[in-house]
């Protein structure tokens, strides 16, 4: 909780709240921060990494068979198909 003022500002203005010092209040519910993650994985269609582990163990399994690549470029390839291009 120990953030800039210039950086709480900031941030507040990109989410639209009004009034920043209300950040203080936010560790006061507990759910209120599972409640947030809980959105911004639906928002953003993110997974758990349990629900998602085998998929990925089976691609990546694939891709360094037919590719040759090695852990570095085949973690740089996973990392890159789980984000949606925004462009």
């Amino acid at each position: 909780m120990d953030v800039p003022l210039v950086v709480l500002d900031y941030v507040a203005a990109q989410v639209e709240v009004a009034d920043p010092s209300c950040v203080k209040r936010y560790t006061e519910r507990e759910k209120t921060r599972l409640d947030h993650q809980w959105e911004i994985a639906q928002v953003g269609g993110f997974v758990s990494f349990t629900s998602a582990q085998e998929q990925l163990v089976e691609w990546l399994d694939r891709r360094a068979w037919t590719t040759g690549d090695g852990p570095k470029a085949l973690f740089v390839a996973a990392d890159a198909s789980s984000r949606p291009c925004t462009y």
